[in-house]
């Protein structure tokens, strides 16, 4: 059994992380990143599951006004493996 987390906080707008593993070209950038996964190891079966949660910041434009607002991702990832 293997539990991994991680955290990361700044602006990653153009951010290219882990030797180019990581790339955030988005164009709302990320804020904060959290997250947490739990793998589990038998014989041939590898079974993870796993959640991340981004704050973006994002910008609304009108005529007379401009003004930025935050919102969340969240990811769940749930992945199986089988050797034979």
């Amino acid at each position: 059994m293997w539990l991994d987390g991680n955290i990361s906080l700044g602006n990653h707008r153009n951010y290219v992380s882990e030797r180019s593993f990581l790339v955030y070209d988005t164009y709302d950038p990320v804020k904060a990143i959290a997250g947490l996964s739990l793998s589990c190891f038998f014989r041939d079966v590898m079974l993870s599951a796993g959640y991340q949660w981004q704050q973006r910041e994002g910008y609304a434009y009108s005529a007379i006004n401009y003004s930025a607002y935050k919102y969340n991702n969240h990811l769940l990832n749930i992945a199986f493996t089988w050797n034979l």
